[in-house]
């Protein structure tokens, strides 16, 4: 579907998409430039299935050796991802993405701490229409913090039950996105808008939801690495 004259966030276009569907759960990525692992769908419905309620979440990965606003201007480009992909046998490798790949500043805990936002969730329909959606309030160039919101809002559903898939994750390729993408000096004006925008809408500064995830799902080898790095980093933590 093309819609015309659209806003510069794309939290009509998913509202949009989600009124068409006609399943009884639904499944939102934000934002199209991503690549997933195996297993996600087969988990999410698996959940789906058992609970009444559920928000099923997923981790987040840049692609490259480090998150992109870095690595492109050390000459990360497409031509260098397409290289990366290439030495891991994609796609007949899925899980492999993990070597290449590290955690986006929303996940930076990885699986073991709360998420700021998730960029492939499920859920019922129901729950996604009592939600209200995506907030076309957040109007700003790239959607601001719209995903942040709406994960949040999942998030406090107090009847919902809230998962993480362990051992899956979705990675971000370069494409020129409005925050990934862009210099971190750049990166860093462009979040002060998004704050401002998220204060007026709620009044408040955002803050990511302190409400912890269940995980599900397994530690496949590939990702045995970042669950030992983050594992540590939690113990450094506490």
């Amino acid at each position: 579907m093309r819609i015309e004259n659209a806003s510069p966030s794309p939290g009509n276009a998913v509202n949009r998409g989600v009124a068409l569907s006609t399943a009884p759960n639904v499944a939102v990525m934000i934002d199209g430039a991503r690549m997933t692992t195996p297993g996600v769908i087969a988990r999410a419905l698996e959940l789906l299935e058992r609970f009444p309620n559920p928000v099923v979440s997923t981790i987040a990965l840049h692609l490259g050796p480090e998150v992109q606003f870095r690595a492109m201007v050390k000459g990360y480009d497409r031509a260098e991802e397409d290289r990366l992909l290439e030495t891991i046998g994609w796609p007949s490798a899925g899980y492999r993405l993990f070597e290449i790949g590290v955690l986006a500043p929303s996940s930076r805990k990885g699986w073991f701490a709360p998420l700021a936002e998730s960029n492939l969730v499920f859920m019922p329909r129901a729950a996604f229409d009592r939600l209200g959606g995506m907030d076309e309030q957040f109007a700003i160039r790239g959607g601001g913090f719209v995903n942040l919101d709406f994960y949040k809002r999942a998030c406090e559903q107090s009847a919902s039950q809230l998962f993480c898939l362990l051992g899956e994750a979705t990675f971000h390729q370069i494409h020129g996105g409005v925050m990934t993408n862009r210099p971190e000096e750049l990166a860093r004006a462009e979040l002060e808008d998004y704050n401002l925008e998220y204060e007026r809408i709620r009044q408040k500064p955002f803050e990511r939801s302190p409400r912890m995830h269940m995980l599900y799902g397994e530690a496949r080898p590939e990702a045995m690495q970042l669950v030992r790095d983050t594992a540590e980093l939690m113990l450094v933590a506490s």
